[in-house]
């Protein structure tokens, strides 16, 4: 899937802050069945997570190089709702659920649309009643901001070297609670979004209101 330039981070109702990638389903990306392999979402909901680590100022090679940790994955739960098609735009969000001395877990969703909507579309994406689904998936039924699936994904860290469990690194943890508190205070009733280039650090957050702890 083709991830785009520009990620927005998005107030999903405070304390917790979602940011969201848009990606492109590409046709490797689908299987006989003309619809995205399943497997396949855990790999574009790990780009969101990198994307989301670059943005704090955090890549995997620089988290690898300097602080020798990489992340695995410990456990991940998934729901699939409804299926997505060649061509179609997702939005694959990040949320940091909690965060501990070596571990984070995060809740994630792919939707079909622009990731702005409540993602509760009722799922019937399937094809018209003359069976002429069509080869690019042209004729089938879409709907904005559709869920197509969500997850809780927790990742552990170890140590570059040796493969055991280590701590997170404190300059991880201090950009996690920056970013968690973005823009908590702007005021607005609603949603509020800011974009950011995913290859940038985020800005310098204002005065908290919620601090998660690596405990």
């Amino acid at each position: 899937m083709n991830n785009a330039t520009h990620a927005r981070t998005v107030d999903a109702g405070a304390p917790r802050r979602r940011f969201t990638v848009t990606m492109t389903v590409d046709y490797a990306d689908t299987d006989a069945g003309g619809v995205v392999y399943y497997a396949n979402y855990l790999a574009c909901m790990e780009r969101a997570r990198n994307a989301w680590l670059r943005a704090l100022g955090f890549p995997l090679n620089k988290l690898a190089r300097r602080h020798h940790v990489l992340f695995t994955v410990v456990d991940a739960h998934l729901n699939y709702h409804a299926p997505g098609y060649l061509d179609d735009a997702l939005a694959v969000s990040v949320e940091v659920m909690r965060l501990q001395r070596a571990s984070i877990r995060f809740r994630q969703t792919v939707q079909r649309g622009d990731g702005t909507g409540d993602g509760d579309g009722d799922g019937n994406d399937g094809g018209n009643d003359d069976g002429n689904d069509g080869g690019d998936g042209g004729n089938r039924k879409r709907h904005g901001d559709t869920l197509l699936v969500n997850a809780e994904i927790r990742l552990g860290l170890v140590n570059s070297d040796t493969f055991k469990p280590c701590r997170m690194p404190a300059e991880l943890v201090d950009a996690i609670n920056r970013w968690s508190r973005l823009n908590i205070d702007a005021g607005d009733a609603g949603e509020s979004t800011v974009t950011v280039t995913v290859a940038n650090p985020v800005q310098t957050p204002p005065p908290p209101t919620e601090q998660f702890h690596a405990d």
